[in-house]
């Protein structure tokens, strides 16, 4: 009698036992079902993402010490800027174009010319779009590794506005005073003027007799216009502009610069030729 009632006792525990074994294998395909539904949903989005990644990775990129040894010895290297215009004043690639983004489908390159695409780290996501506008254009065009952040993390030459108030600028500049003009050019006699007013400024006033014209605006573009191995004495319709130049002139490797923080009328006073 005993015995009868053990067994039941064990029947029933078995019978237990594989009903809870029964819920959890259900309750474990349930949820595999449901997760595997979460992550379902969540994968357009993720493959999305990753295709524009891939797309980003697959764009053709050159590093900055690629590009600029190219652009020294080819000129057919045209490098174009599609920061914001007020981040590309402030410093820039030499010789390179800004081109604002939204105005990029204009941009018309020239024929057998090679185009490096300088962009921002924070324009990363406009790059793959920026490839598909360029390839409508025609032309074979590069994407700056690192943009212009790796650019100037690399060491490579760079062009400033011109800050006053930056040391590394004003360590630049040279300045020449009024008062020590005429000493200069006793001992530099070769020296040449260099008036960076604008042409209508330059036109409209009388100037230094001889002096060389460059705008402040065209002088990155016309610096091989200029001697290297001949002293230049720069001044513009204030000393600002002036300096803005020196510091542009320094940038390009020009270093027999000298700089007057002065104006025309005040020059005039020193005693030097003035023609019109």
């Amino acid at each position: 009698m005993a015995d009868s009632r053990s067994r039941r006792r064990q029947d029933s525990t078995v019978l237990f036992i594989g009903l809870i074994g029964i819920l959890c294998v259900g309750i474990f395909f349930a949820s595999k079902r449901f997760f595997r539904s979460e992550v379902d949903d969540a994968s357009p989005t993720t493959a999305t993402e990753e295709a524009d990644s891939t797309d980003a990775a697959d764009l053709s990129y050159i590093t900055a010490h690629d590009a600029w040894s190219r652009s020294e010895r080819d000129r057919n290297i045209v490098f174009i800027d599609i920061r914001p215009a007020g981040d590309f004043e402030q410093l820039h690639v030499p010789r390179s174009r800004p081109i604002d983004f939204s105005a990029l489908a204009g941009y018309d390159p020239e024929e057998d010319k090679t185009t490096i695409v300088i962009s921002a780290a924070s324009q990363s996501g406009l790059l793959p779009e920026a490839d598909k506008i360029l390839k409508h254009s025609g032309g074979e065009h590069l994407f700056l590794a690192g943009g212009f952040e790796g650019w100037v993390g690399s060491g490579r030459p760079t062009i400033a506005i011109g800050n006053p108030g930056s040391f590394l600028d004003q360590s630049k500049v040279t300045y020449l005073k009024l008062g020590e003009i005429k000493t200069f050019l006793e001992s530099n006699p070769d020296a040449i003027f260099l008036d960076v007013r604008t042409d209508a400024e330059f036109r409209a006033s009388s100037h230094i007799r001889q002096a060389l014209h460059i705008p402040l605006a065209d002088l990155e573009n016309r610096a091989q216009e200029l001697p290297r191995s001949t002293m230049i004495i720069i001044y513009g319709r204030s000393g600002n502009e002036a300096f803005r130049a020196g510091v542009r002139l320094s940038d390009l490797n020009l270093f027999m610069v000298r700089v007057i923080d002065a104006t025309p009328a005040d020059l005039e006073k020193t005693g030097l030729t003035f023609e019109k």
